[in-house]
């Protein structure tokens, strides 16, 4: 009774350190210390939480983009009747000329992607963004991309790496609290 006990504890950290890996990687490593697992289950663990969060919030997010305009589809050709008719009630210029409005967020959008690119997403996707917010970038801008997973993967074995490794580190040089 107790072996499983134990075998069921360690699926449930493995599991957590997974999901956590999955959504917000870089505090994985650290849950992943304080579970007690090793420096090299450590770096696989969070890494293949990391990718399998990548593969998931991905889909998921083209799934939510395609309904998003499907939606929005549906929407415009409706709104699109009811301005034309008014139009047309009004006596005013038919078809209505629409011009196109640049905002500061769209400007900021475009720096990025010019600036960084999918390189540049794939490196703080894991640390600074979040693994759904960097999938749905790399979703959203370079779907066509036919390198954009090995770009994410290896971007979050390298950090899984330099942060396990700086949290050993620390961790047997005595300055962190942990076990």
């Amino acid at each position: 009774m107790e072996t499983f006990q134990i075998i069921e504890g360690s699926i449930l950290h493995l599991l957590e350190v997974l999901v956590l890996s999955g959504i917000k990687f870089i505090f994985a490593p650290a849950l992943s210390m304080g579970l007690g697992f090793s420096y090299f289950q450590t770096i696989i663990y969070t890494s293949l939480g990391g990718v399998a969060g990548v593969y998931f919030f991905y889909y998921l997010s083209g799934w939510i983009i395609s309904f998003y305009y499907k939606q929005m589809d549906v929407y415009v050709q409706k709104t699109k009747k009811l301005k034309l008719a008014y139009l047309k009630h009004k006596n005013k210029s038919y078809p209505p000329q629409i011009k196109k409005s640049f905002t500061f967020r769209n400007k900021v959008i475009v720096r990025a992607r010019l600036s960084f690119g999918i390189k540049g997403i794939a490196i703080l996707t894991p640390v600074l963004l979040s693994i759904p917010l960097g999938a749905f970038l790399l979703n959203k801008y370079y779907g066509h991309n036919k390198k954009k997973f090995i770009y994410l993967s290896i971007s979050i074995f390298i950090w899984s790496f330099v942060v396990s490794s700086l949290l050993f580190i620390f961790r047997h040089s005595g300055t962190l609290p942990l076990n």
